[in-house]
C-alpha cells in the first residue's frame, strides 16, 4: 500500500512538472477545427434549470480551458467522446457539463495547480459519465467542484477516483465519485482538503482513505456522517457507501496563516504549517509609534483582544491581526470660532469635512461665499484647527435721487464706498408767489455708499418783488415802486385830494383795497369821504316885511336839500308876486343845488280908476309890462351868473 501510494505521488508529480510548460497556454488552448458553440441546459446549485453558450468537446481536444477574453469557460459533453490522447488538462476556470446518458473517456483528468478550478455539473437526470482508467482518475492539485453527474475509476486494483493534492480542495455537492476494484472514491494522502455538502462516495476498498482518521493515523473511513461543525465521525467499518449531507476531512498538518490589516500598520510573526495538536503562537507588533494593535479576527469575528495570541492547531485558520493608526483631534470652525465639526482623524488620514456650508453673515459692505479652510488640509499628524474662510462680494446698494416734491431724478445700483453723482439735469422748482427757486444741493449731503439711500434737492429761495402802485381816484398815479413779498407797503407822498364839486367837499379817507403785505402786483387807490355842502340862500324883500323881518333875510342849507321858500312878504301900496331867481311863487319847494339869491317882486296896487277913466288903466298896464321884463333881465343875469 505505502510503495503503491508513492509510486502514485511520484507519477503525480512527474506530470505536473511536464505540464508548467503548457500552463499559460492552456487558458487559450485552439484546436485546428473550427471549434462548435451550443446552448446547453443544466441544473444549478439551486436546482434549477440555467442554460449556457459551451463549447463542444471533442476527441481531439487534449486541454479545455478559458479562451482568450473569457474570465470563465464552459465546455459541454453531448455524445459519447474518448480523448485520442487519453489524458485531459485542465487550466483556469472551467464549467463541464455532462449530458445525460453520455460518457466522457479518459485516462486522467489533470486539474492542474491553483487557481484552476473544475465545476462538473449534470443535467435533469443526472446519468452523464466520466470514466478514468490511470491509477490516479481525477487529480485536484487545484479546485474541483462536483455538482452533479458520476465520475467513476477503474482498471487499477487498489487505486483511486479523485487524488487530492496537498494543495487541492475537492467540493461534493452531488454526484457520485465510485472506485472500483478494490480502489478507494477519495484518496487525501497528506493535507487536501475534502468538503462534502452532497452526493455518493462508493469505493470497493474504501470509500475516503485519509492519513488521520479519528485521530489514528493509517486508517480509512468507511460510512461516514457529517455532524454539521466539520467535525467526522465512524459509523461503521462496514458499508461501502458515503452518502450524507457534509463531511469535512482531519489533515495531521494545518496551515495557520496570519497577516496585518492594513499591512502598513505591523507585522506578524509565528504563522506556517502545524501539526494537529501543535500550540501556535502568533505575534503583532505595531510597525511606528502612530499605530496601536487592535486585536486578531478571524473571518471577522474577533478571536483575540492581545498582540499575543496562543491556541491549538486543529484547523486551517486564516488569522488578520488588525491595526490602527493614533488619532487625533480634527476641529473645524467658522471665521468667527464657532465649532462646526470636530472629531477624531488617524495618523496619516487627510481630514473631510462633512457637514453643511460654512456661512458667514453679509455685512453692510460685503456678501461672503465659502472659499475654503486655513491652513490648508493636509494628512493629520498631530491636533488640527482649520478655519472656514470666505471670498467676499461688495454689495451693491440702490441710490436714487428725487425732487423737493419726490419726484424720481436718477435711480441706480452702486458698489459700497463709492461716491455717488447726479448725472441728470438740474433740478428745478418752480417759483411760487413769495420766492424764486434756485437748485442748492442735496439733502443729506452726498457720502459715500453704505447702504440705499435717497438725496433730495434742495433750493436757495430769492423773494420775489412786486410793483405796488397809489392812484389817486381818477386813475392818477401817485406812487409806484417795486416791494418785496411779505412787505407792507407803505404810500409817502403829499396827501391825495379831491376837487369838491357842487354837492360834496371831499377828504381823503384812505387806500382801497386796505393795504396788506405783498403777495403780488398791487394797485392801490385813494378813497375819500365826502361832506355835503350847505349854502346861503338870501332872501331880498325888496323894501317889504316877512314876519317882522326886513332887509335881507339868509337861511344855511345843504345841498339837496328840499325846502320851503317864505311866503309872501307884505309891502304897503304893492303886491308881492314871486321871488325873482327863477320865478318861484311863495311857498313853493326848492331843491338846494348852491348858494341862491331870491328877490321879492313887488307889483304896485293902484286905486281903481273911476268909471270910465280908461286912460288910467291903460297907464298901469304899461307900467306892468315894463316891471316884468326887467325882472325877466334880471333873472337871466342870475343864471349866467350861477354858470360861471
Amino acid at each position: 500500500m505505502k510503495a503503491s501510494r508513492i509510486i502514485n505521488i511520484i507519477a503525480a508529480l512527474v506530470m505536473a512538472v511536464a505540464l508548467l510548460p503548457f500552463v499559460p497556454q492552456l487558458a487559450t488552448e485552439v484546436r485546428a477545427d473550427d471549434p462548435v458553440y451550443e446552448d446547453i441546459n443544466y441544473v444549478d446549485a439551486d436546482g434549477n434549470t440555467q442554460t449556457a453558450n459551451c463549447r463542444i468537446l471533442t476527441s481531439s481536444d487534449e486541454a479545455i480551458g478559458s479562451e482568450q477574453g473569457q474570465t470563465e469557460a464552459w465546455w459541454a459533453v453531448t455524445e459519447d467522446v474518448t480523448i485520442n490522447s487519453n489524458d485531459l488538462l485542465v487550466g483556469g476556470k472551467v464549467n463541464l457539463i455532462l449530458c445525460d446518458g453520455v460518457t466522457l473517456h479518459v485516462n486522467v483528468v489533470d486539474i492542474i495547480d491553483k487557481p484552476t478550478t473544475l465545476k462538473i455539473w449534470c443535467q435533469e437526470n443526472g446519468t452523464g459519465k466520466i470514466v478514468t482508467n490511470k491509477p490516479q482518475g481525477v487529480l485536484v492539485p487545484g479546485s474541483l467542484v462536483l455538482n452533479g453527474g458520476n465520475i467513476t475509476h477503474k482498471g487499477y486494483p487498489g487505486t483511486c477516483c479523485v487524488y487530492i493534492h496537498d494543495s487541492g480542495t475537492f467540493i461534493m455537492n452531488g454526484g457520485t465519485v465510485t472506485g472500483v476494484e478494490d480502489g478507494y472514491g477519495v484518496y487525501i494522502p497528506r493535507s487536501g482538503t475534502f468538503i462534502m455538502n452532497g452526493g455518493t462516495v462508493i469505493g470497493d476498498g474504501r470509500a475516503i482513505l485519509g492519513p488521520v482518521i479519528n485521530n489514528s493515523p493509517g486508517t480509512g473511513w468507511d460510512n461516514i456522517e457529517g455532524t454539521g461543525d466539520g467535525t467526522p465521525i465512524e459509523v461503521s467499518t462496514t458499508a461501502r457507501e458515503l452518502s450524507y449531507l457534509r463531511v469535512q476531512i482531519i489533515r495531521a498538518n494545518y496551515e495557520i496563516k496570519a497577516s496585518a490589516d492594513p499591512q502598513a500598520g505591523g507585522s506578524v510573526t509565528g504563522a506556517g504549517t502545524y501539526k494537529a495538536g501543535q500550540t501556535v503562537t502568533l505575534k503583532a507588533t505595531p510597525s511606528s509609534e502612530h499605530y496601536s494593535f487592535v486585536n486578531w479576527t478571524e473571518d471577522d469575528t474577533v478571536v483575540c483582544e492581545t498582540a499575543k495570541y496562543e491556541f491549538t492547531a486543529s484547523a486551517d485558520r486564516n488569522l488578520v491581526a488588525n491595526f490602527q493608526l493614533d488619532s487625533h483631534m480634527v476641529t473645524f470652525v467658522n471665521e468667527d470660532g464657532t465649532e462646526l465639526q470636530s472629531g477624531q482623524v488617524a495618523y496619516g488620514e487627510t481630514p473631510e469635512y462633512t457637514g453643511k456650508t460654512p456661512t458667514k453673515e453679509a455685512d453692510a459692505q460685503y456678501t461672503y461665499a465659502f472659499a475654503g479652510w486655513t491652513p490648508e488640509i493636509t494628512k493629520v499628524t498631530g491636533d488640527a484647527t482649520y478655519t472656514a474662510t470666505y471670498n467676499s462680494t461688495v454689495n451693491k446698494y440702490k441710490v436714487t435721487f428725487v425732487n423737493e416734491d419726490g419726484t424720481e431724478l436718477q435711480s441706480g445700483d452702486l458698489e459700497y464706498g463709492k461716491t455717488p453723482s447726479y448725472t441728470g439735469e438740474t433740478p428745478t422748482k418752480k417759483a411760487d408767489a413769495q420766492y424764486t427757486y434756485t437748485f442748492a444741493g442735496w439733502t443729506p449731503e452726498i457720502t459715500k455708499v453704505t447702504g440705499d439711500a435717497t438725496y433730495t434737492a434742495t433750493y436757495n429761495s430769492t423773494v420775489n418783488k412786486y410793483k405796488v402802485t397809489f392812484v389817486n381816484e381818477d386813475g392818477t398815479e401817485l406812487q409806484s415802486g417795486d416791494l418785496e413779498y411779505g412787505k407792507t407797503p407803505s404810500y409817502t407822498g403829499e396827501t391825495p385830494t379831491k376837487k369838491a364839486d357842487a354837492q360834496y367837499t371831499y377828504t381823503f379817507a384812505g387806500w382801497t383795497p386796505e393795504i396788506t403785505k405783498v403777495t403780488g402786483d398791487a394797485t392801490y387807490t385813494a378813497t375819500y369821504s365826502s361832506t355835503v355842502n350847505e349854502y346861503e340862500l338870501s332872501f331880498d324883500l325888496g323894501g317889504g316885511t316877512l314876519e317882522g323881518k326886513t332887509g335881507k333875510i339868509t337861511v344855511e342849507c345843504k345841498y339837496g336839500d328840499t325846502i320851503k321858500l317864505p311866503g309872501a312878504p307884505t309891502k304897503e301900496g304893492y303886491k308881492f308876486l314871486y321871488w325873482k331867481g327863477s320865478q318861484y311863487e311863495a311857498g313853493a319847494e326848492y331843491t338846494v343845488d348852491g348858494p341862491h339869491d331870491f328877490t321879492a317882486v313887488w307889483e304896485k296896487v293902484e286905486t281903481s280908476p273911476k268909471t270910465g277913466d280908461n286912460n288910467q288903466i291903460i297907464i298901469w298896464h304899461a307900467l306892468l309890462g315894463g316891471a316884468i321884463i326887467a325882472g325877466i333881465s334880471i333873472l337871466i343875469v342870475a343864471l349866467k351868473k350861477k354858470q360861471q
